[in-house]
């Protein structure tokens, strides 16, 4: 699966997504969210806790009020297994 920080770029978010699928369908059972209402209600609460422990890239914190291809990546993935 790709990592969130590789998304820089319309396309790398399009990757990334299409990396989550190929891994839902591979290991299904080790995501906490695999169905849709689940996953999207932790795509919201993440996106609302995501300020108080805030994600890292390497350049430092994202922000989260700040709109970018890796915060909508580290969401996706965030909502894998957020609870």
């Amino acid at each position: 699966m790709n990592l969130p920080e590789s998304a820089q770029s319309r396309a790398d978010l399009v990757e990334h997504i299409r990396s989550l699928l190929d891994d839902l369908d591979a290991n299904e059972a080790e995501w906490e969210n695999s169905a849709l209402g689940d996953f999207l209600e932790a795509l919201a609460a993440w996106l609302t806790d995501c300020g108080k422990a805030s994600p890292r890239n390497d350049e430092g914190v994202i922000d989260p009020d700040r709109p970018s291809w890796q915060l909508f990546a580290s969401a996706l993935s965030a909502a894998r297994v957020y609870e």
